[in-house]
């Protein structure tokens, strides 16, 4: 039996990954097949952010209105990496 403060961490985790994933399909930002250093880095970091933020209920809900905006939500601490992800995709 797992103990419940790892059970906890695990539903979290999972939680902001699939709230990621949800975002960038939202956003459709669609990642290369080869990633080079610098976008590893930026993607390693929207999982730690997304894992860690406390606006679960709030990015929850503004998914589930369809991402109105066209653009992360302000409250996101994502909104300027994605903003990159978009930008480079743009240009490629």
């Amino acid at each position: 039996m797992k103990p419940p403060i790892y059970s906890a961490w695990l539903q979290r985790f999972d939680k902001g990954l699939e709230l990621r994933h949800r975002m960038m399909r939202a956003l459709n930002i669609a990642l290369p097949k080869r990633l080079t250093r610098d976008e590893k880095e930026v993607i390693r970091e929207t999982i730690i952010r997304c894992t860690a933020c406390n606006h679960t209920g709030s990015c929850e809900s503004w998914l589930d209105r369809g991402a109105p905006g066209g653009e992360a939500p302000k409250f996101c601490p994502n909104h300027a990496l994605f903003e990159e992800l978009l930008e480079k995709q743009s240009k490629s």
